[in-house]
């Protein structure tokens, strides 16, 4: 991480800020690196801690790789797992115009293919800044901002201003006028107003941050056994190295051996004075792939995985595969609910700036976009379900069962399965499937179809007349055929 510091104009605002936030910074970026797997120098580091006499670390050193990443595997598996299987976002109540002028903007601002990577990075180093903003084209763009070069002001968990450092030399200054952009001298070379009336950057959140607003010290111990397990690796590799070769042992003086002779040479003699023994220099590297195996353990148990369900690394024959981790359903549900509420309320702060920032541009869809309250009201997300079928038929059986005795309800069991969404929001989902459902087989019965799409194109009455006749025709087999009946009859 670069030391620039805020200098110039910048500095009288965001000097100490800065200075003060350097620690939490530094935590982001170490966690950051690990998951784009630019982190060797962080096992390096860990290694020379280990082992410090120099000669060791130096052999050791030569066996140290990126793989296995236990940081990347875990955040793959559950880090941003809400937006695994994508987000409908809607404006409920809009004309065909502007439902299709909105969801123009919501896939020209590239966020469906932003949201894996911004859950993740909320998820594992903490509050990410999203900046809507209009590109060189008039449209629009988001800038994800990673908390190792950020620094915020708010008020509770609304921004008041910014500052980014963006590519270790430039500084962006945003806040409820205008984008504000300062060379490393702190130097004011060029400024953009907009029409948001706020900051134009909400933080996304995954997970609850009452007690430290930046998440800092979430994840450390993923991060720290991540490392342990890079350097174990390093050194099994090297003990196996180590015993994979004999070791010569001379008793005399080398001298005394003719010249031009290798040592080593299976099939020629060697003359000279002296005895020379070719030992074993076998170690167990067997202990160390243990303590990878208990180092993984310990690591995923914290977010409820089980050590089974991690695959990659065999610890009798020491091979490395490719680590992965694959958890059952529900605890995926889990791991989605414990991010969903957070990451959905940063949703909701998002789209109404998008709207304020277009609505006074050239964008081509300005004038079709309401004011940024109205937008507030009718957005509606819907984050997909990430429980399997058989799960949700299980939970609608469960429903069903406590209905009569009054323990559930359908509009409960929305809300179970969908945690983003409000009593009143449930309830109107609900209807509107209701009501769709019932159009439909209203439109079924006026035109005499079958509700069996994999009878669609055939008359009702034809249908009806072929399952008559089937049912017909087992009735008078099991009356010619008493065997066939249980009682005999």
């Amino acid at each position: 991480m670069t030391n620039l510091s805020p200098k110039g104009a910048l500095a009288g605002k965001w000097s100490a800020s800065w200075s003060a936030s350097a620690g939490r910074r530094l935590i982001a970026e170490r966690k950051l690196r690990i998951l784009r797997e630019d982190h060797q120098g962080l096992i390096l580091q860990k290694l020379q801690e280990r082992y410090p006499n120099p000669e060791l670390y130096s052999f050791v050193s030569r066996f140290v790789t990126r793989a296995p990443n236990l940081v990347l595997a875990v955040v793959s598996a559950i880090g941003g797992v809400v937006y695994d299987n994508g987000v409908l976002r809607t404006l409920r109540g809009a004309s065909p115009e502007l439902a299709r002028a909105f969801g123009e903007i919501v896939n020209e601002s590239g966020i469906n293919s932003l949201a894996s990577a911004i859950g993740q990075r909320a998820w594992l180093a903490g509050p990410t800044g999203v900046s809507p903003h209009l590109d060189r084209r008039g449209r629009l763009a988001l800038d994800v901002i990673t908390p190792d070069v950020l620094d915020l002001e708010r008020t509770g968990k609304y921004v008041d201003s910014a500052l980014w450092l963006h590519n270790g030399s430039t500084w962006v200054e945003m806040d409820e006028q205008a984008w504000r952009y300062y060379d490393g001298r702190g130097r004011l070379f060029k400024e953009v107003p907009h029409s948001a009336k706020e900051c134009p950057l909400v933080p996304f959140l995954a997970g609850e941050n009452l007690s430290d607003y930046w998440q800092s010290s979430a994840h450390s111990g993923l991060v720290d056994k991540c490392l342990e397990v890079s350097v174990l690796s390093a050194h099994g590799t090297y003990v196996q190295q180590v015993s994979a070769n004999k070791i010569t042992h001379i008793d005399g003086d080398i001298e005394d051996f003719a010249s031009l002779q290798n040592l080593g040479e299976f099939a020629l003699p060697l003359i000279g004075t002296g005895t020379i023994n070719i030992e074993d220099r076998a170690v167990d590297p067997t202990p160390n792939w243990g303590m990878i195996s208990r180092a993984i353990s310990d690591a995923v148990s914290v977010y409820g995985i089980s050590p089974t369900e991690v695959t990659g690394f065999n610890t009798s024959t020491s091979e490395w595969g490719s680590l992965a981790i694959k958890i059952r359903s529900e605890r995926i549900g889990a791991q989605r609910n414990k991010q969903i509420e957070f990451i959905a309320d940063s949703e909701r702060r998002l789209w109404p700036i998008v709207a304020a920032l277009l609505r006074d541009s050239g964008h081509r869809h300005a004038k079709l976009l309401p004011p940024p309250d109205e937008v507030s009201d009718m957005l509606r997300l819907s984050f997909a379900e990430t429980a399997d079928s058989a799960e949700i038929k299980e939970r609608i059986g469960a429903m069903e069962a406590g209905l009569s005795h009054g323990l559930t309800s359908a509009l409960e069991t929305q809300m179970r399965l969908r945690r983003e969404l409000s009593e009143a929001e449930a309830q109107e989902i609900m209807d509107e499937r209701l009501e769709a459902y019932a159009r439909r087989n209203a439109f079924l019965a006026r035109n005499n179809l079958p509700a069996d799409a994999s009878l669609m194109g055939k008359p009702l009455d034809a249908i009806q007349g072929r399952d008559g006749g089937l049912i017909s025709g087992e009735v008078r087999r099991g009356a010619a055929d008493p065997a066939a009946n249980e009682d005999g009859a």
